[in-house]
């Protein structure tokens, strides 16, 4: 076997994500077509996002919807496209004489960029490929013919784009929805339903959609030309929650640690709100199992027309020596559709019960995982004590077939390696429960398999016990990695296979987790990768073996040869970390033994060690100092040796920086946000008279020594209007905080406004000085109406037109809104009407004559001529506004 670095074969059914991502896709719009010169808006088009944090010069890319990048069939970009992080640009297949048809149909500014068909037309290539409604794909290529992103499709839902998050996958139900993901209707006749550009209040965030023992999602959400949204949700799982951090931004996260209990799918929905504006983000969230019995190894993804790493029967792609599997050799379609997984169990020796269990072979279009395929377990005695350690394989073929025939422990190395094998023919009616092609997804029919799925199209597997409990995963592309699995490669997991192993890890050079890409296969025998340039062997001695793992802050695993940070520590001065030191093994951890070498070793020491043998599934803790000596960034290496078997040495970097000592204030309001001195002002908003407002701050210490006599005073104009109601500590430790409370109690109407002035012993920043802000009021109450709703009417100058409606005949009631703006009740709402024609206005009482702060109430215009010709009253809305009395709209209408 050769353990082989990652390489990626572009292939036209899998979707390759990178700073670059189709987000939307219209391929069957309702517009209605026009006759020429009517100028259409019709045509296909689709959306290109940048997800990264640089700008992206397009010239030179192109692209298709067939999976060959071939001159002139591809769209070639115009030259000097420039697209900036976070900007979306528009492929229309509309001619540039009705791009300006297009953007007013959707609404869109002269900032948002739409690349048109007479532009691609221009540059010589295609203009544009057009897209089937019966299913299609769209491919970008760059300059040099690599696949950037690709989507494809099947059928399409006409007049609904096709709409994908930030990170390519599908949103749920894949289709734009009003009022979800930004989407909304276009403003013509028989309109359709879009996103395009982001024009409109929007998230510009991509949800976190698996979680295993915690999970963490940071929000952020836009509203161009409108106020930073609001972010709130509704019906979260108990175990989820949502803090709106302001200004758009905000997290989810879960608020305890989660268990086996909370595994499973659960349906997400975040609202942004912007003014009478919003949008919801919905996704669904998939928790699994942190302590799987059976983890998924390996599956293969090479297709039927392709050998392992591809190339012909004596050659690889990459011309190396030909890649073989470890028990099919080299041969076209590596062994057929195949996966493989390994028993663990709790991680200890021993057996696990799997009668009636079901592996369900899927994938998941944005609406959770659903099942393809499922292998019943039978009540075969066999599958009531299977080894731990056992690599359990499951194929589409026989021997004689080209796969390989049933056979429990078709080779037991428990006693050395520590695998046992297994293989189930997937068509066996002995080891398997077969019911029907309806049921399993799959026939057997004349000892033949089909419709077996298992492709390099973001397969992924689910495990569940005989009580339908999900007990693993679901696990594979789309999950980690979102993709990348060619047609000519295996997905495996690049880790030793235990219990904890997290179906969300992506292998890297320091990280155990699956490879979207091995050209390496193993069938049948344990994983070989390479963990940065070191040859690796998956390890099963961990069932009978001890295993170190070492976490900081505890519950946390380092990363062999990562760094800890220890941040800025004054001359004379120390401080520590803890460190944690768990056997995740099953025989104890013995020979412990810290040691510290490198640079600038004698800046760090082992404060208390680490005590010996640690019992499987214990810990014992250590830390380490930092204590300089002389100014300047410190660094050395600290070796925890033991009796671990592939990890005998336990290797991590630690840093510092030696510093004067000194006192370093800053102040936060609220915590987190930084006050500037002498800069920051800080708002109480309005308050009524006669009541409070109090507000909190944080006095943080950055520096290295204590600050010492801290004291708060307030002065200026409104200095009465505000006092410090909670004093701070007098002293704060280096890295410590203290809070106090001001409040601002306004006597009398009108802005006010004061200095905080916080002294201290901070050398450059004493006193500190921030402006305190707020305005008084006394409740009044302020009426407005609208029509339509939302559209506040201008009191004596509005002028309603009622339109045409034939004489004697009542036209359609028109609603006007009452709302009450004001911070007291508006009372004695009551409309009167005059003028020429004030009779052909027939007017209904508001429903309520009083409205609280913030409430709204109706009436109803409809307009009754009684002669042709224009027709003109007005009404007169009273109340107690106090400059608005009456609220006066001119009315309008014609008979016909």
């Amino acid at each position: 076997m050769k353990p082989t670095l990652l390489a990626l074969f572009a292939a036209s059914s899998i979707t390759v994500h990178a700073d670059l991502v189709i987000t939307e896709i219209m391929a069957d719009s309702l517009h209605p077509t026009l006759a020429a010169p009517l100028l259409d808006a019709d045509d296909d088009w689709w959306e290109l996002t940048n997800t990264g944090s640089a700008a992206v010069n397009l010239t030179g890319y192109k692209w298709d919807d067939t999976p060959t990048p071939a001159t002139p069939s591809v769209s070639l970009f115009p030259p000097g496209i420039i697209l900036d992080p976070g900007e979306s640009i528009i492929i229309l297949g509309e001619a540039s004489t009705n791009l300006a048809t297009w953007k007013a149909a959707w609404g869109l500014g002269s900032s948002v960029q739409v690349i048109d068909r007479t532009q691609f037309e221009n540059m010589g290539g295609e203009p544009f490929s057009g897209l089937s409604l019966n299913g299609d794909e769209v491919n970008l290529y760059d300059p040099a013919d690599n696949l950037v992103t690709s989507v494809s499709f099947t059928s399409v839902t006409p007049g609904r784009s096709l709409a994908y998050l930030r990170d390519g996958t599908p949103i749920v139900g894949a289709n734009s929805e009003v009022g979800k993901h930004g989407a909304y209707n276009s403003n013509i006749s028989t309109p359709d339903t879009a996103s395009p550009g982001d024009a409109g209040i929007h998230f510009s965030s991509t949800p976190a959609q698996y979680a295993i023992n915690q999970y963490f999602y940071e929000i952020s959400a836009e509203s161009p030309g409108g106020s930073a949204p609001v972010l709130t949700a509704s019906g979260l799982p108990g175990f989820l929650t949502l803090t709106d951090e302001g200004g758009g931004m905000g997290t989810l996260a879960s608020n305890r640690k989660l268990v086996l209990a909370d595994a499973g799918i659960y349906n997400i929905q975040i609202t942004a709100t912007s003014g009478t504006k919003s949008t919801i983000q919905e996704y669904v969230l998939t928790v699994v199992n942190p302590l799987a019995p059976i983890i998924l190894n390996e599956y293969n993804a090479v297709s039927a027309s392709n050998y392992l790493n591809g190339g012909t029967s004596l050659v690889d792609d990459d011309g190396v020596p030909a890649s073989q599997d470890s028990t099919f050799g080299r041969v076209l379609g590596n062994g057929g559709q195949w996966v493989e997984f390994v028993v663990v169990g709790t991680g200890a020796a021993g057996t696990v019960d799997m009668r009636g269990w079901t592996i369900e072979i899927g994938t998941s279009s944005g609406s959770g995982f659903v099942a393809r395929n499922k292998l019943v377990l039978s009540n075969h005695a066999s599958w009531q004590t299977v080894p731990v350690g056992t690599i359990l394989t499951f194929t589409d073929k026989t021997t004689a077939q080209g796969g390989r025939d049933s056979g429990f422990a078709l080779r037991d190395r428990r006693g050395t390696i520590g695998d046992v094998w297994t293989n189930i023919w997937m068509g066996d009616a002995t080891f398997l429960t077969y019911t029907s092609l309806a049921v399993n997804g799959f026939t057997v029919s004349g000892g033949v398999v089909s419709g077996i799925l298992i492709d390099n199209n973001a397969t992924q597997f689910r495990v569940k016990n005989s009580t339908s409990a999900i007990v693993s995963g679901p696990a594979g592309e789309g999950i980690a990695p979102i993709s990348g699995t060619s047609n000519k490669e295996v997905f495996e997991l690049e880790g030793h296979p235990t219990p904890a192993a997290s179906p969300l890890l992506v292998s890297s050079s320091t990280r155990f987790g699956y490879d979207d890409g091995a050209s390496e296969s193993t069938f049948g025998f344990p994983n070989n990768w390479l963990y940065g340039v070191v040859e690796k062997t998956q390890r099963f001695t961990s069932f009978t073996a001890p295993e170190i793992d070492v976490e900081v802050p505890a519950g946390v695993n380092m990363v062999a040869n990562s760094t800890v940070e220890y941040g800025k520590v004054g001359i004379g001065k120390n401080t520590l970390h803890t460190f944690t030191i768990a056997n995740s093994g099953t025989a104890d951890l013995t020979g412990l033994n810290l040691s510290i070498d490198g640079t600038d070793a004698a800046s760090f020491s082992v404060g208390t060690s680490p005590t010996g043998p640690v019992t499987a599934g214990n810990s014992t803790t250590f830390t380490i100092l930092f204590a300089p000596t002389t100014v300047g960034t410190k660094t050395a290496a600290v070796h925890i040796a033991s009796n671990d078997d592939d990890e005998a040495s336990f290797d991590f970097n630690v840093t510092g920086i030696g510093a004067l000592a000194e006192s370093d204030i800053e102040i936060q309001q609220p915590t987190g946000t930084v006050l500037n001195d002498g800069s920051s002002s800080k708002s109480f908003g309005s308050i009524q008279v006669g009541t409070t407002k109090d507000l909190e701050f944080t006095i943080q210490n950055l520096g290295t020594e204590e600050l010492a006599e801290i004291a708060t005073s307030i002065d200026g104009a409104g200095a009465s209007q505000f006092s410090v109601t909670s004093q701070p500590g007098s002293t704060v430790d280096a890295g410590g905080s203290t809070k106090f409370t001001v409040r601002f109690a306004p006597s009398s109407t009108g802005a006010k406004s004061a200095t905080l002035h916080v002294a201290s012993n901070d050398p450059d920043e004493s006193p500190y000085d921030i402006t305190l802000t707020g305005t008084g009021f006394v409740p009044a109450p302020e009426v407005t109406v609208q029509f339509p709703k939302g559209s506040n009417l201008t009191d004596g100058s509005a002028k309603i037109n009622l339109g045409k409606v034939k004489v004697k005949k009542s036209g359609t009631a028109k609603t006007f809104t009452i709302k009450n703006l004001g911070t007291a009740n508006l009372t004695g709402l009551k409309l009167t009407k005059n003028g020429k024609n004030a009779k052909e206005f027939i007017v209904t009482q508001p429903l309520k004559a009083t409205l609280a702060p913030g409430a709204s109430t109706t009436f109803k215009v409809t307009f009754k001529p009684g002669a042709k010709g224009k027709r003109d009253a007005a009404i007169h809305l009273k109340s107690n506004d106090a400059n608005e009395n009456p609220f006066d709209i001119n009315l309008t209408g014609t008979g016909k």
